[in-house]
């Protein structure tokens, strides 16, 4: 289960599709759901292996985590909004990981109202080296 979403969305909470999320058991979530009380992703180690769909409404801080965990090792894929021409991906993303366009766009279950929610999205990963 993951966070992402738009500012004007509050609760931001939508559930990674299982087609995805099957493919990284046994990776670290620093993004659960539930979120356990006084638990931040942001402030911990991501061991060696961590998947992350973030709160879509800010990825910076996260995107700069993952960068900085993959510069310990880690490798880490994330699973974000296809957004080429943002300020992330272009001083972040590009010179440093690895994207992986998802044709279509990619069904989320909103927890707030029990939708679907499908939105364009895209694999970056960062592989443990930084350039």
């Amino acid at each position: 289960m993951r966070y992402p979403g738009n500012k004007s969305d509050k609760q931001q909470v939508f559930l990674t599709p299982e087609s995805i999320m099957s493919k990284y058991e046994g990776w670290y979530d620093p993004c659960p759901h539930p979120r356990p009380e006084g638990f931040d992703g942001l402030e911990v180690a991501w061991g060696q292996k961590a998947f992350v769909n973030p709160p879509w409404g800010n990825i910076r801080p996260w995107v700069e985590k993952a960068l900085t965990e993959s510069g310990k090792g880690c490798e880490v894929h994330m699973l974000l909004p296809a957004k080429p021409t943002t300020r992330v991906f272009q001083d972040i993303i590009f010179p440093n990981g690895e994207v992986e366009w998802i044709r279509g766009r990619v069904p989320y279950h909103r927890l707030r109202d029990g939708t679907t929610v499908s939105l364009e999205s895209c694999l970056v990963k960062f592989t443990g080296v930084v350039k």
